[in-house]
């Protein structure tokens, strides 16, 4: 302040311009990994700490080990009741291919364009980690129904496991159907793993590191 200043009595208050702190500006990574666009922008904010490849990974061994105990039990494994494990295998494959469909179809009854699916099967995996783990998701920029759609995935790879694995001793008797099983429960656990492993290369790449 100069001599003039402090002479007339006028003082200067505090300037009321903010400082931009550091990694906020408009030009800092954040805006950069947060542009408007179609895609949500809490996909990339979920998966700092890759909790939808660790959740899918589980949930596929979880599925495997179950459907291995369910046929190999020494008592009341379906390896030695053929007529059951047909069943079980049956209703395995109807189950994924269940889940698959309403996934699938669910985005078109509420008249999402299908060009924004791949970001909602995304958003079905964050679920499905939210409610294993506890991981983030994004509640706010997500519809209601995306989210409790997607915590019906882990039945994909329970289903096509028991498919799979109860209609390797039911083909002995069922011939044909018991392969027709195995083959649409092998279809839903690559379907299932396919889509696990791009749901968490997007979550990753989208985050600073």
């Amino acid at each position: 302040m100069n001599a003039a200043g402090k002479a007339s009595g006028f003082v200067r208050g505090p300037s009321t311009t903010k400082r931009l702190e550091p990694g906020v500006g408009p030009q800092s990574s954040l805006f950069r990994r947060v542009k408007p666009s179609f895609r949500s922008p809490a996909t990339p904010y979920a998966g700092h700490s890759m909790h939808v490849a660790h959740a899918t990974a589980i949930v596929l061994v979880l599925s495997g080990l179950f459907a291995i105990a369910a046929v190999l039990a020494p008592v009341i494994g379906l390896r030695r009741h053929t007529r059951t494990s047909l069943l079980v295998s049956l209703l395995g494959a109807l189950l994924a291919s269940t889940v698959i469909v309403a996934e699938v179809a669910a985005p078109l009854t509420q008249g999402e364009p299908s060009f924004v699916w791949r970001v909602i099967a995304t958003d079905y995996f964050l679920a499905m980690a939210h409610m294993l783990e506890g991981a983030p998701y994004p509640f706010f920029w997500t519809p209601p129904w995306v989210f409790w759609v997607g915590r019906l995935t882990p039945l994909i790879p329970v289903g096509g496991m028991l498919a799979v694995a109860a209609g390797y001793p039911a083909r002995r008797m069922a011939g044909r159907t018991g392969v027709a099983m195995m083959v649409v429960g092998s279809g839903a656990i690559l379907a299932y793993a396919a889509a696990g492993a791009y749901a968490a290369q997007e979550t990753w790449q989208g985050v600073g590191l």
